[in-house]
């Protein structure tokens, strides 16, 4: 997990995102649709948009 205090977005790689999911942090009702995003490099990605309910850093929470 990479955290990227510049970043006007929080990615989540598939991995953790299939490990949200099997650990019912996420459920289907949580993803949202796709989108096309830039990496700071400037290439162009595509990204499933997905509902974090959470994030939470040691023990700081942030609801969404």
């Amino acid at each position: 997990f990479f955290f990227d205090t510049g970043a006007s977005d929080v990615t989540i790689s598939q991995v953790e995102a299939t490990f949200m999911m099997k650990n019912k942090y996420l459920d289907a009702f949580d993803i949202i649709g796709r989108q096309n995003n830039m990496t700071a490099k400037g290439d162009i990605t595509e990204g499933m948009v997905i509902n974090l309910r959470s994030i939470k850093f040691g023990e700081l929470c942030f609801p969404m």
